[in-house]
């Protein structure tokens, strides 16, 4: 059974963390997950996520980074959920 995102699971920089983590992980700038997004998602957005000023990025938007990571929505979620519980 798949977990549940739920904000009193999981710290509120759960997902900026896991998406700087999954882009240092492929080698990857901001730029070039900009890039990987084909440009849907800028690299201005990219830094103030994972500078904590955005924490809830839209599911639009998880599915493009999902996208440009080379996996599904779900897999990401679950990505997300395994390393924010640390």
């Amino acid at each position: 059974m798949r977990s549940k995102i739920s904000p009193t699971t999981l710290p509120k920089d759960a997902v900026p963390k896991t998406l700087k983590k999954l882009r240092e992980l492929k080698g990857w700038s901001q730029g070039d997950l900009c890039r990987a997004t084909g440009n849907e998602i800028g690299r201005k957005y990219i830094s103030r996520l994972e500078l904590g000023y955005i924490s809830d990025p839209r599911l639009s938007t998880l599915m493009k980074f999902a996208r440009a990571f080379g996996m599904s929505c779900g897999e990401l979620c679950d990505f997300v959920i395994r390393n924010g519980k640390k």
